[in-house]
């Protein structure tokens, strides 16, 4: 069971905390400014996983804005009213603790782990941090500095620059197509007047998540986050939606050269969000065909034709139709022969099928895959806040019971309908002859 308290409700007798549990089940209750607390018990446990998440990412951005999402997170926990630059880090390590955050697609989140004792003082820098930023122009010239540097180093990973190609080349009019990180000219020309107006414009209570995992009580973080959140005032939210990407209809492939040492090969492949029930079969096929060393991919290619140096198959699954993802690194030479092996074992897959034994092996490795990202309390909170970030975070709850509850006539249904090859989009980065 899950509990979902409406705004307003405050239910003490629903709220207690559970008796003799490992863990409780995830508390959802929104304050009267519209912030949503999200809270789950885990005994025994001596951390708690505290976070903050703001539901605007790099797909809230029109062109001339990409990459004002990451700059923003790179902006905040800098230094406020109260705290000097570098205090809000200094402050939570001597509580034993550390911090750090990210922005996605979708979403941007800022969390800090620590031993559960300091978690009411946690919560008070973390709202400080996070609602009382000062854009201070030094430490905007100081970070415009530091996202440019990693701008320049995706050359250096050509994994990660033919990624962000493939990206581009797979989604046409969609923003999935854009660097998270943005681009350099956008980096290069926003005033720190660019950055207040974008953090104004979407860091209100109302677009906004908290979210405790570990050694807390429920009631008591609500209580605790009423009396810290209460003086924000909730605003409205003006979202410029990404245009929504048209089916592929035809196979696209594109090459490029730099000065690198072995060739790399990458594959993406449409399809759907994560609130479509196929995305269970997708994972499934994933793991059929390039997760580990009996997947079909590693066998064909790695060991039996020695075409690759390493191959791998996942799922990128977003909240508008994401891919599946195919990952070579192999000599440039053995190009041509591993792309007309990697489409031939794909397709196969759709046109014949798999067996019982291939199936029953994919489920199980996404299901312990999935438990042992929840070993931690971390890991249970990013799971937790990346689904209620996408919109429903009982998602998290709702993986395993799914992925059983999918069977291998769906499983072949999907993979025939997205295994094509004019769902196909094909990357190769070799070196320069």
């Amino acid at each position: 069971m899950i509990n979902h308290y409406p705004k307003g409700a405050l239910d003490k007798q629903a709220l207690q905390p559970p008796f003799a549990v490992l863990a409780s089940d995830i508390n959802r209750y929104v304050l009267d400014n519209g912030l949503v607390v999200l809270t789950k018990e885990v005994y025994p446990s001596n951390v708690v996983f505290l976070s903050l998440w703001v539901k605007v990412g790099s797909t809230d951005e029109t062109d001339e804005k990409a990459g004002l999402s990451h700059f923003v997170e790179h902006m905040l926990f800098k230094n406020t009213k109260k705290r000097n630059v570098g205090q809000v880090a200094q402050e939570i390590h001597s509580l034993g603790g550390y911090l750090n955050g990210f922005t996605s697609f979708d979403c941007t989140s800022y969390w800090i782990v620590l031993p559960g004792k300091h978690f009411h003082k946690a919560l008070e820098i973390q709202f400080d941090a996070a609602f009382n930023p000062q854009f201070d122009q030094k430490e905007v010239d100081k970070e415009r500095k530091v996202i440019l540097e990693e701008i320049k180093m995706y050359r250096d990973r050509p994994a990660d620059y033919l990624g962000d190609k493939l990206m581009s080349h797979a989604f046409t009019k969609h923003r999935y197509g854009r660097p998270i990180i943005g681009y350099k000219e956008v980096v290069e020309e926003t005033t720190t007047e660019d950055l207040k107006q974008y953090y104004h414009s979407f860091y209100k209570p109302n677009n906004c998540f908290i979210l405790a995992v570990g050694n807390i009580e429920t009631m008591d973080m609500i209580r605790r986050a009423e009396r810290t959140y209460r003086k924000l005032k909730e605003g409205a939210i003006t979202r410029n939606s990404s245009p929504k990407e048209p089916p592929q209809k035809t196979m696209e492939r594109f090459e490029m050269e730099g000065d690198i040492f072995t060739g790399h090969m990458q594959f993406a492949i449409h399809i759907p969000s994560i609130f479509s029930k196929e995305i269970y079969a997708c994972d499934i096929l994933a793991s059929i065909l390039g997760q580990g060393k009996s997947s079909r991919l590693y066998r064909e290619l790695r060991e039996e034709r020695k075409l690759v140096n390493s191959i791998s198959a996942n799922t990128y699954i977003q909240k508008d139709p994401g891919i599946l993802f195919v990952d070579a690194e192999l000599s440039p030479e053995n190009i041509e022969d591993a792309e007309k092996a990697i489409i031939e074992v794909v397709t196969k897959l759709a046109d014949e099928g798999f067996t019982e034994e291939e199936f029953i092996r994919a489920k199980s490795l996404n299901e312990s895959s999935y438990i042992y990202g929840q070993e931690t309390v971390e890991g249970q909170g990013r799971k937790i806040g990346s689904a209620e970030a996408m919109g429903d975070y009982m998602l998290a709850q709702k993986f395993i019971p799914r992925l059983m509850m999918t069977d291998a006539n769906d499983t072949l249904k999907v993979a025939r309908k997205y295994l094509k090859t004019d769902n196909m989009t094909i990357g190769i980065y070799k070196p320069k002859k």
